[in-house]
């Protein structure tokens, strides 16, 4: 198993002082009317950026935001930035759960033009399977490859510890035992000893349990895929409807000896795998659930002949199967 992208310590004052580049280099991009932030800096060194761009209407932007970073600076940016435009705030607190916008610059839109989030049960139930197979995808798939990246590992405790309360479904696997042993380990990461047997032997518990529990939640919350049908989600993975949750995987991984050279040669290994995860899926129409869906088709295709180089205020799930 070869371990890589170990975390670096970075004080908040850096964090601080990127942020405000970012500001002032956004705050000159045509279009733009308003910056925020999204959640907060509770591990420096560990915490990533989630900047987001309000556009006025009908702004165009085909340029990268994070150019003007450089790579120590960029190394606080897990993705790029989030892009909006103006007239998809009002229903975004209808479709999403995105939440904790901090004021950077501009406009203060979001306090005028996202109505009350309501919080139905049944998006909390669709983003919780959807950040859920998210996770487990990429967890089975770095495990198969054996090539873990240690920070995006840590990142994942809180996302994970999210979808199980959203979920509210009961952990017969331990999962939260082995969220909360990832919790201390991301707490106490830059004042101890790394151990690598005992993380290798932690992760093995926690993939399990990750499994275990995605399996168990399918049982009884099936997931929304619109028609019923096949999509693929990159280059080598396809999610498909199925009885229960379960995946196939066709191809061979290259040795970690090899794929340690280089990130060009460890993304080789998707030249020559293909992942097929089965999920049980809701047997008929939805409408808010195709409410939401046909919200982010348009977003994401708004995003793509507009802000080509911005997210959208979406999770991998969605940008695929609703594009």
């Amino acid at each position: 198993m070869y371990l890589y992208n170990f975390p670096v310590y970075k004080p908040v004052e850096f964090y601080t002082a990127v942020i405000e580049k970012i500001v002032g280099h956004l705050s000159t991009t045509n279009g733009i009317i308003s910056i925020y932030q999204i959640g907060g800096i509770n591990d420096p060194g560990i915490s990533d950026l989630d900047i987001v761009a309000v556009f006025e209407d009908g702004a165009v932007d085909r340029s990268n935001p994070l150019v003007v970073l450089n790579k120590e600076e960029g190394y606080l940016f897990t993705h790029t930035v989030f892009g909006i435009s103006r007239s998809f705030l009002p229903n975004l607190s209808e479709f999403s759960l995105f939440n904790c916008f901090t004021y950077l610059w501009g406009e203060k839109i979001f306090e005028n033009t996202v109505n009350e989030k309501s919080e139905s049960a049944e998006l909390k139930v669709q983003t919780g399977l959807e950040y859920l197979l998210n996770n487990v995808i990429a967890r089975t798939i770095e495990s198969y490859y054996r090539l873990l990246s240690i920070r995006n590992i840590l990142l994942s405790a809180k996302a994970i510890e999210y979808d199980l309360l959203l979920l509210n479904h009961s952990d017969n696997s331990g999962l939260q035992n082995r969220v909360d042993e990832l919790k201390e380990i991301r707490r106490t990461w830059f004042c101890s000893e790394f151990d690598r047997n005992v993380f290798l032997s932690w992760y093995s518990k926690f993939n399990n349990a990750l499994f275990n529990f995605t399996s168990d939640a399918f049982k009884t919350q099936p997931l929304y895929l619109p028609g019923h049908k096949s999509y693929k989600l990159g280059r080598n993975v396809t999610i498909s409807p199925g009885s229960k949750f379960t995946y196939r995987k066709f191809g061979f991984s290259l040795p970690p000896s090899i794929t340690s050279i280089s990130r060009k040669i460890r993304n080789a290994n998707g030249l020559f795998n293909r992942f097929e995860f089965r999920v049980p899926t809701a047997s008929q129409e939805r409408s808010f659930l195709k409410n939401r869906c046909m919200y982010y088709k348009k977003m994401i295709k708004y995003n793509k002949k507009h802000l080509l180089y911005y997210l959208t205020l979406s999770n991998g799930i969605i940008s695929k199967v609703c594009s």
